[in-house]
């Protein structure tokens, strides 16, 4: 693997006014298509198609407007959510986490660090929404919960988000 070690934080240099572009930008998305889903993104049974935004973070021209963005994305869309105050403030910290490990990864810039970044970004959301959340708010078998939450962000972030990063990349942006 290739590492770029030449900035400590792995991301070209970008004005204020850039990176708060990126970061509204990226918010926007995530929450307005979470919402525009929003039968499909809350529930025991979840699939977030706005999740794919989760690895971008790893291509080092979005780098920390990718983790921002994302999490201030949650925010507005949890602020909706059937399961209250507790999915506002853990939907936050776990994508907050997964970013931020797309993010960190984002220093290796082979593809498979960024399947890496999405595969681990949906292992953190799967445990912290799947067994944690859900499995405290309705109750149900967290096994259970973990796996049908990490089914659908392995799609979304490794099916969708993928791609979605490469072609960022390819684009230059």
């Amino acid at each position: 693997m290739r590492v770029d070690s030449r900035r400590a934080d792995w991301s070209p240099r970008k004005s204020r006014a850039q990176l708060l572009a990126q970061t509204a930008l990226i918010a926007a998305v995530y929450g307005v298509g979470t919402v525009a889903i929003a039968p499909l993104a809350f529930g025991p049974v979840q699939f977030r198609i706005t999740d794919a935004l989760l690895p971008i973070p790893w291509n080092r021209k979005v780098g920390l407007a990718g983790v921002f963005g994302v999490t201030l994305g949650v925010i507005i869309s949890n602020l909706i959510s059937p399961y209250g105050l507790p999915d506002v403030a853990l939907g936050t910290a776990a994508n907050f986490v997964a970013a931020s490990v797309a993010y960190l990864l984002g220093r290796y810039r082979s593809w498979r660090a960024l399947v890496a970044a999405a595969v681990l970004a949906s292992l953190v959301v799967a445990f912290m929404i799947g067994a944690v959340l859900l499995g405290w708010v309705y109750a149900s078998d967290p096994l259970a919960s973990f796996v049908s939450v990490l089914a659908g962000e392995l799609v979304a972030c490794v099916g969708l988000g993928v791609p979605l990063s490469l072609a960022l990349k390819a684009r230059d942006w």
